[in-house]
């Protein structure tokens, strides 16, 4: 935890000094001497021959520049931590979801993907045409004609012939092998319907 410690000016200090701050010095004679401004600590003070920032709130104030960096590198240091255990989980979600969606017995080429909703691209969805509770379904990258089951490239496993058909044809018919692959990873498949359907093949 990083110490402040308080200070208070000796005589006069103009104004304008004020939006100078943060100033650095050090501390000599248990005083610290920046240009034509003086101050002393109020209280636990700093070894003489330490670097400091001296700064201003409801008053005057001063950190040891030592301190600070410390500090700055511990907090760089727990943001890096962080930012490698976050990518750890990523990972470890994207491996679970491409097991699960490889379990997957769909007689076609698939991958899983939401609905797009372009009322959704505001500050209330995800601005990448989801809701907030959207669910993974399985859209099919070629026709699947199976029994009963009549699916066209472009369709959701739990849905025939919808909206925007033709868009959604042109969305999926050259789906590379990597972008699927990518698509498998991203999102387990969770609709129930796709998932109920999806059973028939195992």
């Amino acid at each position: 935890m990083i110490e402040y410690k308080e200070l208070k000016q000796i005589g006069f200090i103009d104004p304008a000094v004020f939006r100078r701050l943060p100033l650095n010095g050090e501390v000599q004679d248990g005083k610290i001497q920046i240009g034509d401004m003086s101050f002393e600590f109020t209280g636990d003070r700093y070894k003489d021959g330490t670097a400091v920032e001296v700064a201003v709130a409801r008053q005057f104030y001063c950190v040891s520049l030592e301190d600070k960096q410390r500090e700055e590198t511990e907090r760089q240091q727990a943001a890096e931590a962080r930012r490698a255990a976050e990518a750890i989980a990523q990972k470890q979600r994207e491996e679970a979801n491409q097991i699960f969606n490889n379990g997957l017995n769909v007689p076609a080429r698939w991958q899983p993907d939401i609905k797009l909703n372009l009322s959704t691209m505001n500050d209330r969805g995800l601005a990448n045409g989801g809701k907030r509770n959207s669910v993974h379904h399985i859209f099919l990258l070629e026709d699947l004609n199976t029994g009963k089951l009549n699916r066209t490239t472009g369709d959701s496993l739990c849905t025939q012939g919808v909206e925007n058909a033709h868009w959604k044809y042109v969305l999926y018919k050259n789906v590379t092998d990597e972008e699927r692959a990518k698509q498998l990873r991203w999102g387990a498949v969770n609709c129930r319907a796709c998932l109920k359907i999806a059973e028939r093949f195992k």
